[in-house]
């Protein structure tokens, strides 16, 4: 389990970041996501501080049944 810090919301758009530890190196990871509909988030996570390119995912909101 990570925790989420200093995130917030603005309209359809919500931020955050995540903490972790990595081969004893601590990386922050800064998540943006934007609300297209009742059921998904679309999402792009980058290493604060590193030229490395943003990831990019969906989160979905499944029916519990």
């Amino acid at each position: 389990v990570v925790a989420i810090a200093d995130g917030g919301i603005n309209n359809k758009t919500v931020w955050f970041i995540e903490n972790v530890t990595v081969a004893g190196r601590r990386v922050v990871f800064e998540y943006t996501g934007e609300l297209v509909s009742d059921t998904e988030i679309r999402f792009k996570r980058q290493a604060a501080g590193t030229p490395s390119p943003a990831v990019q995912f969906v989160a979905r909101r499944v029916d519990p049944r």
